[in-house]
C-alpha cells in the first residue's frame, strides 16, 4: 500500500542537523508517509548516520549522487515517489507533531479538484509565529491573478500533488549548483491554482528574501539558472515592477554568462530589455566584487 505523502529532504553535510529532522518525523502523530532522502555528495558523515536510522513507523528510502545542488536532488527524488503528494524539508528544520495529519486531512478537500496543485501552509519559529500570512485562504485561487506576494515564497510550506509537480523539473545547467527554487514555483503557479492556509506547520530559521551579499553570490556564481528566472519573470502576466526589475537582473546576468549571450534575441521583452539595459550594466559592475 502506498503512502499519501512523500517527504523529501536533500541533504548535504549536514551530520549535526540531520537528526532532529528524524526525530520530528518519528513524532509524527500520522505516519502515512514516506521519508526520501537525496544525499547530495555530502563529504561528512551525513549518508551514514541516515542510513543506521531504523524505525518501523514509515519508510525510509536513502539515495546518493554526485554534489549538484538542491535543485538536482529534488530532481533526482520525483523518479521515487510514491505518495500521492509531497513536501520538502530541508535537512537543518522540522515538522511540528500535527503537520503530515494536517496535510493530508487538507489535501482530503481537493483530493477531486484537478485545478489545484499545491495546497500552502505557514513556516515559523514556532507554532505561534508564522513567517508570512496569506490574505486570501481556505479556497482554490490562481496565484497570477492576485496580489499575494508570498504565492512563490520560501517563506511558506507548500505541499504539492505529486502527480502534477514531477512534470516540473528543475532547470539544470551544466556547472552551475544553485538556481532559485521559484525556477519551479513561477511556472506551477501560473498553470495551476494555489490554496493557502494560515497555520504554522514547518519550523526553520527565517530567510531573508532581499538581496542580500550571499544571495548575489548564489546569482552571480550561478548565472544561466539567474539568466533563466529573471528572463521568466519578465513576462507579460507579472507586474509592471517586477518585469522591470527582472529585465535588470537579466542584463546583469546576461553579461556575466558570455557577454550578452544573444540576451536581446531570447528575451521574453525587447522594449524592457532596451530600457533597463544600463542600469543592468551598473549592477553587474556593482555585482562583480560578490564573485569568489
Amino acid at each position: 500500500m502506498y503512502p499519501a505523502l512523500s517527504i523529501i529532504t536533500p541533504l548535504y553535510n549536514r551530520e549535526t542537523e540531520i537528526q532532529n529532522v528524524f526525530n520530528s518525523l518519528v513524532n509524527q502523530s500520522c505516519h502515512n508517509f514516506e521519508w526520501i532522502v537525496i544525499d547530495d555528495g555530502s563529504s561528512d558523515n551525513s549518508y551514514k548516520i541516515v542510513e543506521k536510522m531504523k524505525t518501523d513507523l514509515f519508510c525510509i528510502k536513502l539515495f546518493h549522487k554526485n554534489n549538484g545542488g538542491k535543485h538536482t536532488a529534488l530532481n533526482y527524488s520525483y523518479q521515487h515517489l510514491c505518495g500521492k503528494y509531497c513536501v520538502i524539508l530541508d535537512s537543518d528544520d522540522y515538522l511540528l507533531p500535527g503537520a503530515v495529519s494536517t496535510i493530508i486531512d487538507e489535501w482530503e478537500k481537493y483530493e477531486s479538484n484537478n485545478t489545484v496543485a499545491c495546497i500552502s501552509f505557514c513556516r515559523g519559529v514556532d507554532e505561534f509565529s508564522p513567517f508570512n500570512i496569506a490574505l486570501d485562504t481556505d479556497r482554490p485561487i490562481h496565484p497570477f491573478q492576485t496580489k499575494l506576494k508570498q504565492v512563490i515564497s520560501s517563506d511558506r510550506f507548500e505541499s504539492f500533488k505529486t502527480e502534477i509537480l514531477i512534470n516540473y523539473k528543475f532547470p539544470e545547467f551544466e556547472g552551475e549548483k544553485f538556481i532559485a527554487e521559484s525556477s519551479v514555483w513561477d511556472r506551477l503557479g501560473h498553470d495551476y491554482n494555489y490554496v493557502f492556509i494560515n497555520k504554522v506547520l514547518y519550523i526553520g530559521e527565517y530567510l531573508n528574501t532581499g538581496l542580500t551579499k550571499n544571495i548575489r553570490y548564489l546569482r552571480m556564481a550561478n548565472p544561466r539558472g539567474s539568466l533563466y528566472v529573471s528572463n521568466y519573470r519578465m513576462s507579460s502576466f507579472y507586474s509592471l515592477k517586477t518585469r522591470l526589475k527582472n529585465a535588470i537582473l537579466y542584463v546583469c546576468f546576461a553579461r556575466e554568462v558570455d557577454g550578452n549571450y544573444h540576451a536581446f534575441s531570447k528575451c521574453n521583452s525587447k522594449i524592457l530589455y532596451l530600457l533597463c539595459y544600463f542600469p543592468g550594466l551598473i549592477l553587474h559592475y556593482k555585482c562583480k566584487k560578490y564573485k569568489r
